[in-house]
């Protein structure tokens, strides 16, 4: 990214123009090589060079943000580097940026993604040094979400940074010197999710006039032009003095660059690159030349130089009283040119993304599973099990990183991240295995091929199937078996409702098996349940699906009719009186190749506007049963899709299943589903989460370059498209990041899957050549406005908190078959998001609450509500309970304390009441709408 600066905006700078240089590495745990590459060859040395380059001179100070690649190193140090670096950061010399595992992502990562991240990050920098990053920045990711923000206020940040901003909204805030704003991160919490926000005029590398080698990532500096240098020495005849030109080209960049803000006279300098300062004494000796010519010269000048940690530049510009703007949308989707918007990776290399959703449920059964290991003083190696919790952790941590999630680092670093991830998720399940199996006295496994592999014929296949949330799942779970012939009963032997159908040949799934096996089951809070498989050797009696000439599927909700090409022509409300005219069908961009950019792994552009259907008609198959009816739509191969009905209690019926059993597919094509109804039409009007959590309201954008990529959109969890004249809206709920449009009145466009020709240019230098075999599942509810919001947030958990199984060979009963941790479930709007065991050597944990629903939402379930802990938890009492910033590392007084004011309209002022509640009784949580709250709670 080139440092091209616009004219100075025509104003007076009155006064000394205070210059502070950031020295910074902006270091990637992968993308063009992986984790470990950059750390052995690059990440280590700039550590090593630039902590003895501030040694030696206290003026200079650098800034470090990936926790990932700093704890790595911090093993690696003796106790004499370990003591010059915590004096280094009492003294103010090198500091905490952002203090998380990674810079994540901001389109693609889910708010429990993010928080857990953050928490694996800031813990060690609370352990190690006492402290909490006050400030972070997030200056490569491509777009900027407003709930990280908000998560990131959560914390107790001061201020944070932001860079990849659309161009056009970057170049008009320069010209109107809005750089500088506070940025509201929650609708329903208000003046709570403020932040100050320093957006950076150009970008977070090095500008050319005091380069000095921070940009080369090592490359050889000899071969650099003499001028490179800042030459004042005149004893070297050979070698030309610039001093004077050096800092007069320096001097008026800063110049031009002071106009573009108004915050009393402060310009924060980035110093620094990708992987820079890898020769930090030599960078740094250049900078001090320059530093002392121009402060030697300051009333000739103008300007004072000093280096500056990120928190020093905020000090500075919170002392100008001014009334800064608030701003309250987000900064979705970002283009760096017309040309380039950069909406493809919402969706690039869906498989990675899908994986990152599995394992961090896997995570969260896991982390209370480890947590009660320690509650209950299982016999189990306290240690063994931690590090393995810890495993799945840090792969999950590192994936939430900005080029990991997104699916924009080259093919043999995904394929890494698929190894870390898949061997996290072996070794957490491996713990949680144990703990439960310790619990029940049974050997489980959460392998069904193995413990396939020891059924005998007498014996039958225990299923234990665990649930995070702390409300109760009433669910039809798949399982996939290697026979078609056995019965599901309960731990009494009592049959319970399941089916039988036999998985197609096109499918995936024939890797694992034969046949699913699907099973109604409620799964209690904080819990688990088991059900027993005992094989059979007649099919004559088994509850089957079986293939009909109907040409539709129904539950007790819906009626799913097709037409006679078959597809998907209407769907008919049931409990609503009304069939409303519908359709699904595929469709695929033909992506721009050699024509300029290509679309690529980051941006989504297509060759034409219009994307052409997979096929006008498919084969289609009905399977019905009692518990479960599905419609497979083969279009060709390669392109399959099952919609599916569930005929059971509980919130399922409400799902229209729709499972993606794609690959391989089409070179060149980016494969999109469209969900389409006239009754749905609302002037193109998209609403999709923000990270899982508040909706955004998504208005169509004119954009006569790029129409369709210009508004494409980030999903996490879900998405809505609803018509207030004909009371319909249409849910969406997603098992891994989607690009959502709308832009065909009426139409819900979700892309499924990319694959490109080309590169875009901006650096992975290789086509996104995925082209995996792989499922995805989304879920829809079509219904009544008021009908779609009572269900929406709660399938969000049923479907991405699932409960996960484990498995048990034989006729051996375990200790419970059944159980709850809490006497009753939590109230229906709250999350338990973590119950985590803290320290090893001691009994704290994090006890974190999340409100589920935001201010104003048409459901009773978007109010307050409190509740005492110790009226839900069944076999312990919480001691001590004390109330954490969201990271769990500072208590949540103390931050609201030190925390830095911004002075704002009053208008956009928040009551008191509304920032602090207080109650007497210190096991009591109060949440507010869309609130977290976390705790260091101590149990007996």
């Amino acid at each position: 990214m080139s440092n091209q600066y616009r004219e100075a905006n025509p104003v007076n700078n009155n006064g000394t123009i205070n210059v502070w240089i950031h020295a910074h590495t902006h270091d990637d745990p992968g993308w063009l090589v992986t984790t470990d590459q950059y750390y052995v060859k690059q990440v280590r040395y700039i550590l090593d060079t630039v902590i003895g380059a501030l040694a030696v001179n206290p003026e200079r100070k650098f800034t470090y943000v990936e926790q990932g690649f700093f704890q790595r190193w911090w093993k690696e140090q003796n106790d004499n580097m370990k003591a010059l670096v915590h004096k280094l950061v009492e003294n103010g010399q090198f500091e905490f940026n952002l203090g998380g595992w990674v810079m994540s992502d901001e389109a693609t990562a889910t708010y429990e993604d993010v928080i857990n991240e953050m928490t694996l990050g800031a813990k060690f920098i609370y352990d190690e040094f006492g402290i909490r990053p006050t400030v972070g920045w997030s200056i490569d990711p491509f777009g900027h979400s407003k709930e990280i923000e908000a998560l990131y206020a959560d914390i107790g940040m001061d201020a944070f940074g932001i860079n990849r901003v659309h161009y056009a909204d970057k170049e008009n805030r320069i010209k109107n010197q809005k750089l500088e704003f506070v940025w509201r991160g929650s609708n329903s919490q208000g003046e709570k999710s403020d932040m100050f926000i320093h957006m950076m005029d150009n970008h977070y590398c090095s500008p050319e006039e005091c380069d000095f080698f921070s940009n080369s990532s090592g490359d050889c500096m000899y071969r650099k032009d003499d001028n490179s240098w800042f030459q004042d020495n005149a004893d070297l005849p050979t070698f030309k003095v610039n001093a004077e030109e050096k800092a007069q080209k320096f001097v008026d960049m800063v110049k031009k660059r002071a106009t573009y803000y108004d915050n009393g006279n402060n310009l924060l300098i980035t110093w620094g690159c990708d992987f820079t300062f890898l020769s930090a004494p030599v960078s740094y000796d250049n900078m001090d030349k320059l530093i002392k010519y121009v402060n030697d010269n300051e009333d000739r000048f103008g300007v004072h130089v000093q280096y500056a940690v990120f928190s020093d530049y905020i000090k500075a510009v919170n002392k100008h009283k001014k009334q800064w703007d608030v701003y309250e949308g987000d900064f979705m989707p970002y283009a760096s040119d017309p040309d380039a918007y950069w909406t493809g990776y919402y969706t690039s290399r869906g498989r990675t993304k899908g994986l990152n959703r599995r394992t961090m449920n896997e995570l969260a059964v896991a982390e209370l599973y480890l947590s009660l290991a320690r509650v209950y003083h299982l016999p189990v190696n306290a240690e063994e099990v931690f590090e393995k919790v810890m495993k799945l952790r840090k792969a999950q941590g590192e994936f939430q990183h900005h080029d990991a999630i997104t699916g924009t680092e080259k093919q043999a670093v995904a394929n890494d991240y698929n190894v870390q991830m898949e061997d996290g998720s072996f070794f957490a399940n491996e713990a949680t295995s144990t703990i439960l199996g310790a619990m029940l006295d049974v050997n489980l496994n959460h392998n069904i091929t193995l413990k396939w592999a020891e059924l005998s014929k007498r014996q039958r296949l225990g299923v234990i199937l665990t649930n995070s949330n702390a409300q109760a799942i009433k669910n039809v779970v798949r399982v996939v078996v290697p026979v078609g012939a056995l019965e599901v009963t309960d731990a009494a032997g009592k049959l319970l409702p399941f089916q039988i159908n036999e998985i197609p040949d096109w499918s995936i799934e024939r890797a694992n098996g034969t046949h699913v096996v699907y099973v109604e089951v409620e799964v209690p809070a904080l819990g688990f349940t088991t059900v027993y498989f005992r094989t059979q050797t007649s099919l004559a009696t088994l509850p089957r699906g079986g293939v009909t000439r109907d040409d539709f599927i129904e539950n007790e909700v819906y009626k799913l009719t097709f037409a006679e090409n078959g597809l998907l022509q209407s769907v008919e409300l049931k409990q609503e009186g009304r069939t409303v005219p519908f359709t699904d069908m595929l469709y695929q961009y033909t992506g721009r190749f050699n024509q300029g950019r290509s679309s690529g792994a980051y941006s989504f552009i297509p060759e034409k506007q219009t994307p052409d259907p997979v096929g006008s008609q498919a084969e289609l198959t009905i399977l019905k049963g009692d518990l479960v009816e599905e419609a497979r739509v083969v279009y060709r191969s390669g392109y399959q899709q099952v919609l599916r009905l569930y005929r059971c209690e509980g919130i399922m019926k409400n799902v229209i299943e729709v499972v993606y059993d794609m690959g391989p597919t089409d070179d060149g094509r980016e494969i999109v589903a469209r969900f389409a109804s006239e009754q749905l039409r609302n002037g193109r009007v998209l609403y999709t989460d923000a990270n899982g959590l508040e909706d955004i309201r998504r208005e169509y954008r004119e954009d006569s370059v790029e129409p369709v990529s210009a508004n494409y959109y980030p999903v996490t969890n879900r998405a809505f498209l609803q018509a207030d004249a004909s009371d319909l809206r249409l849910n969406l709920v997603v098992d891994r990041a989607h690009g959502v449009a709308s832009v065909v009145d009426g139409v819900l466009e979700v892309m499924l899957k990319r694959r490109t020709r080309g590169d875009d240019w901006f650096g992975v230098d290789e086509p996104l050549t995925e082209n995996d075999h792989y499922q995805q599942t989304l879920w829809l509810t079509l219904s009544s406005i008021q009908r779609s919001v009572e269900v929406h947030k709660r399938l969000d958990l049923h479907l991405n908190h699932a409960p996960v199984p484990y498995y048990f060979v034989g006729d051996k009963e375990p200790k419970m078959t059944s159980r709850s941790l809490l006497k009753k479930e939590l109230p229906a709007n709250v999350q338990l998001l973590n119950f985590q065991l803290n320290q090893l050597r001691d009994s704290d944990f994090l006890l974190r609450f999340h409100h589920l629903y935001t201010k104003g939402e048409a459901t009773e379930l978007a109010q307050e509500v409190t509740f005492d802990v110790n009226d839900y938890f069944a076999d312990f009492q919480v001691t001590e309970m004390t109330e954490y910033g969201l990271s769990g590392m500072f208590p949540r007084e103390q931050i609201q304390k030190e925390r830095m004011q911004w002075e704002i309209d009053p208008k956009m002022k928040t009551s008191a009441a509304t920032i602090k509640k207080s109650y007497a009784k210190d096991t009591i949580v109060n949440l507010t709408p869309m609130e977290f709250k976390t705790y260091r709670v101590r149990v007996n």
